[in-house]
């Protein structure tokens, strides 16, 4: 089923701990990383294959 990924989730909000929790429940916290806020979000934009901006 095409090629391995991980989810990689830059800044804060109000649901990170919900978030947190449903990838816990889920099993996928060896896919998934929350790295919280970052001084230069642009240089984790340019690494990224997908980018989706939740707002």
């Amino acid at each position: 089923m095409g090629r391995p990924s991980n989810l990689v989730v830059v800044g804060h909000g109000e649901l990170e701990s919900e978030l947190r929790h449903h990838v816990a429940v889920a099993g996928l916290t060896d896919r998934v990383v929350m790295i919280g806020g970052v001084d230069r979000p642009e240089a984790w934009i340019a690494r990224a294959d997908l980018f989706v901006l939740a707002s």
